[in-house]
């Protein structure tokens, strides 16, 4: 009797072991998959952050001020040809004039 309860304790504590080895490795998996997916996160950080730098160059003013004039062939209107309008205290607006 005593040596089938020496028996029970010995295979307990192995399978204690087992699955404390178990665990230790998923452990290990997960802490490495973790690690790959931060790796992923900053990558598309510093795609995210070039993609806004690209955005916003390419809707600057002064971009699309430079594709009117020299693609679309657009010029300033000249001074005779804005038009003032009293919209209130805070509100303002510039119409051009009409071409003769």
């Amino acid at each position: 009797m005593r040596r089938i309860l020496t028996l029970l304790g010995f295979a307990a504590a192995a399978a204690l072991v087992v699955f404390s080895l178990l665990g230790r490795a998923r452990l290990t998996e997960l802490s490495d998959a973790c690690q790959a997916l931060d790796a992923e996160i900053a990558l598309l950080e510093e795609e995210n952050t070039r993609l806004l730098i690209e955005h916003e160059a390419a809707f600057s003013i002064g971009r699309i001020e430079e594709y009117a004039r020299e693609v679309l062939g657009m010029q300033s209107p000249a001074s005779g040809q804005i038009i003032y309008i009293e919209g209130g205290a805070a509100d303002w607006a510039e119409i051009p004039a009409e071409t003769p």
